[in-house]
């Protein structure tokens, strides 16, 4: 992604924020947010969009524990993904249109 965003290409990304376990979530999550700021750009993970991953009643009678769990555990994720973006941008940069956040 950082190649297309060096070549001037307005990029956006999505996220799923899945886990079936929340052991060391908050660091894995901030490791993971550092990468993306510096082999992307700073401003990049204000223009990543998470995901809601919603059941389907298809596939629910074929769910293992493992999948049922990180089902639930992406609110949890969630909340420390906002967290951390409070962390790292001001109010006003959080609460910007998506396709103003400058990565050029």
């Amino acid at each position: 992604m950082s190649k297309w965003v060096d070549f001037g290409i307005d990029m956006y990304g999505y996220i799923t924020l899945t886990t079936s376990s929340l052991n060391y979530s908050e660091q894995l999550l901030k490791d993971f947010m550092d990468e993306i700021q510096e082999k992307i750009h700073p401003n990049f993970l204000l223009r990543i969009i998470p995901l809601k991953i919603d059941l389907f009643t298809p596939v629910v009678g074929r769910m293992d524990k493992w999948t049922q769990d990180a089902i639930f555990n992406q609110f949890e994720v969630l909340s420390l993904w906002k967290t951390e973006l409070e962390k790292r941008y001001s109010k006003k940069e959080r609460e910007s249109p998506i396709y103003s956040i400058k990565i050029d």
